[in-house]
């Protein structure tokens, strides 16, 4: 279970780097029915289905805003980077 968890996680920040939000709500769907699916073959008992269930949810959505927030700093990051002058250019300032 904790790998489908650390993938709920990657998904979601992979989901935030590039969708709206309402791409949760399908994917939300998707992986809580991965998730009970799993722990029903396994033979889980009820609370960790629940809990397994509860678990992809939140890091879904906590990847999400990883991603998010990623989408947001990335680009001032790689601005910053390119307004600064190379010192490769053999033009000199006076």
């Amino acid at each position: 279970m904790v790998a489908l968890l650390i993938i709920c996680f990657l998904a979601g920040g992979i989901l935030g780097l590039r969708f709206p939000v309402l791409i949760l709500v399908p994917a939300l769907f998707l992986f809580a029915a991965s998730a009970l699916g799993i722990g029903v073959v396994s033979g889980g008992a009820f609370f960790g289905l629940a809990l397994d269930a509860a678990g992809a949810f939140v890091l879904l959505q906590i990847g999400y805003l990883a991603g998010g927030f990623l989408r947001a700093c990335l680009p001032m990051r790689i601005a910053g980077q390119l307004s600064r002058p190379s010192m490769s250019t053999g033009v000199s300032r006076l």
